[in-house]
């Protein structure tokens, strides 16, 4: 199969569009960021087995990233640091400096910003370049140039930086990542549209991008086990067993991503924002887990008030003491900011889903469908209630903007102190890079 080829499936679903190769999207990867981060403070931390974990005495015990030498033990992100010590006795932990992996993920993404303004992060230590007018100054030579360009931007980010970072080189996002998985020692994977069938043909469809635990078992089930199975079907057939999903899988097996690299702005059109927080032990009583849920609240509340916005979806998660995760969701029946509103359905999610057989770890909340609150009008019927809500969550912003967080808090929270106090703005809990 060709991408020329106009006739590419049976199906008929592309046969009406207009199929071009001609762009180049470059997939970036910086290589054991945090650990990488850690050894250029610490240069010793380059020779010995080390990972990077939450604070042992605050319970957020689980590693959070290692070096390549932790990774020949088979320790692996998200295990307990106890677990990774069974498995290393030399093994150096270092605590997350959050912060700083910040200021050089800013760094890297400004040198990215000197080739193209297309340049679309994927996490603190991913991102997606679209260079096709830098690498198609020379004609004919698409590909050659673009790989040349991804050697070039490796030297200069680990010249400005000292990091390493992987690049891929391919012709959409999907591919782009999978080259840049590949990280072949020194030298950037490119995948052509005159290449990819030979290249990602024995690639198992579980190293495909969002194809999760879940989407790979049913895959196993249906003898699907690498891209090229997948790309042998129609789209129809794998519509047929998993849906929309299992179209999109297809899609991706056969180069058809068209979607587009955005273009980097500081303020990002944020449509979550979310903070959660490891417990300073395990809870047990619906009251215990609301004081915590009420400050985690407050701090989301307060970061989408910054930005005139409200939300409509609010998400909760549970993290009990086996370390499985329970998230639930509802939605609002309209947009809002408003922390009495917010708080109450969280409240509600928690009461019915936390059945505290087995004791409570960690807790989140995450405020979701963000749009600006000047597009909303109050409803006639509820506008008097609003209003006095919408006055007495002004009052309490004014008087903690003057006063501090701690000038005014609810009363239930003085009974657990320790659950719900914490650094609200640590820079931890702002993912909108």
């Amino acid at each position: 199969m060709n991408l020329r080829d106009k006739k590419i499936t049976d199906d008929k679903y592309y046969d009406s569009l207009q199929i071009t190769s001609d762009r180049v999207v470059l997939h970036s990867d910086l290589n054991n960021f945090f650990a990488s981060v850690e050894a250029l403070y610490q240069p010793s931390l380059k020779n010995v087995p080390m990972a990077i974990c939450g604070n042992e005495k605050e319970r957020h015990g689980i590693i959070l990233a290692k070096n390549d030498l932790a990774k020949r033990y088979g320790i692996k992100t998200g295990e307990t640091v106890k677990s990774a010590r069974e498995k290393c006795r030399e093994l150096v932990t270092c605590n997350s400096r959050y912060p700083e992996y910040v200021e050089y993920s800013r760094a890297v993404r400004s040198v990215y910003l000197q080739y193209t303004p297309r340049v679309e992060p994927f996490g603190i230590d991913e991102a997606w370049l679209d260079v096709s007018a830098y690498a198609g100054r020379g004609r004919g030579r698409l590909f050659e140039n673009a790989e040349a360009l991804a050697d070039e931007i490796k030297s200069k980010v680990f010249k400005e930086t000292g990091l390493k970072v992987s690049v891929g080189v391919s012709f959409n996002k999907a591919f782009s990542k999978l080259a840049s998985d590949m990280k072949r020692k020194n030298i950037p994977t490119v995948i052509s549209p005159d290449n990819y069938e030979l290249i990602i043909g024995k690639i198992p469809a579980r190293d495909m991008i969002y194809v999760g635990r879940q989407t790979n078992e049913l895959l196993k089930q249906n003898r699907l086990f690498t891209l090229s199975d997948v790309a042998r079907h129609k789209r129809s057939y794998l519509g047929e067993l998993f849906g929309k999903k299992g179209e999109n899988v297809w899609d991706f097996a056969r180069g058809y991503d068209f979607s587009p690299v955005s273009v980097y702005t500081v303020k990002e059109d944020t449509k979550s924002v979310s903070n959660s927080r490891t417990l300073p032990y395990d809870v047990t009583t619906v009251e215990e887990g609301e004081s915590v849920l009420f400050s985690l609240c407050e701090s989301v509340i307060e970061r989408i008030r910054e930005r005139r916005m409200g939300c409509r979806t609010v998400r909760i998660y549970i993290r009990t003491c086996d370390l499985s995760t329970m998230t639930r969701q509802s939605k609002l029946e309209k947009h809002t900011d408003s922390l009495f509103e917010v708080f109450s359905e969280v409240s509600r999610l928690f009461r019915e889903n936390a059945k505290f057989s087995k004791s409570i770890r960690s807790l989140g909340v995450a405020l979701e469908d963000l749009d600006s609150m000047a597009m909303f009008q109050m409803n006639v019927f509820d506008k008097e209630r609003d209003l006095k809500r919408a006055e007495i969550d002004m009052m309490l912003d004014k008087l903690k903007a003057v006063y501090g967080d701690k000038s005014i808090f609810r009363g239930s929270s003085l009974m657990k102190k320790e659950l719900s106090e914490f650094n609200k703005k640590h820079p931890a809990f702002n993912h909108n890079l």
